[in-house]
C-alpha cells in the first residue's frame, strides 16, 4: 500500500471544492458592508455613488462595475483586476495562499474555515 497525500492541482474547481466564490468576494471586497445583488461603492475608484454590483445570475456570483463595464467577471477576475495581476493563475496562487488551502504545496492551515464561519452564505 502505497501512503501519502494525493497531489490536488490549483484550479479554479478545486479551490470552490473548499470555498465558493461569495467567500472569495467576501475575502477581498474593500467595502466591507457589501450584500450581494446591491448596488455598493466600487473597489477600483473613488467614487460617492454607487456603482459596483456583486450578484447572483444563473447559480453564480458574478461583479459589474457599471461605471466602467470591462470590470466585470467572476470572482477570480475580480482577484486578478482587484490587484492588477497579470493572469488568473497568479490570482489562484493568491487565493490559495490567502486562504490556506495548501494546493500550490505546502500544508493546508485551513486558515478559511475560520473565516468563513463569521459570516452566513446566502441561500
Amino acid at each position: 500500500m502505497i501512503k501519502g497525500k494525493r497531489k490536488t492541482h490549483l484550479t479554479v474547481e478545486n479551490i470552490l471544492k473548499l470555498v465558493t466564490e461569495y467567500d472569495i468576494f467576501r475575502w477581498y471586497m474593500p467595502e466591507k458592508g457589501w450584500k450581494l445583488n446591491q448596488v455598493t461603492l466600487s473597489p477600483f475608484r473613488r467614487e460617492r455613488n454607487p456603482s459596483f454590483l456583486i450578484g447572483t445570475k444563473h447559480g453564480r456570483v458574478s461583479f459589474i462595475d457599471f461605471a466602467d463595464t470591462s470590470f466585470r467577471g467572476d470572482c477570480f477576475d475580480f482577484v486578478r483586476l482587484l490587484f492588477n495581476l497579470p493572469g488568473i493563475s497568479d490570482a489562484l496562487l493568491l487565493i490559495d495562499k490567502d486562504f490556506g488551502l495548501g494546493l500550490a504545496g505546502g500544508e493546508p492551515t485551513h486558515h478559511y474555515k475560520k473565516v468563513v464561519v463569521e459570516y452566513k452564505q446566502p441561500a
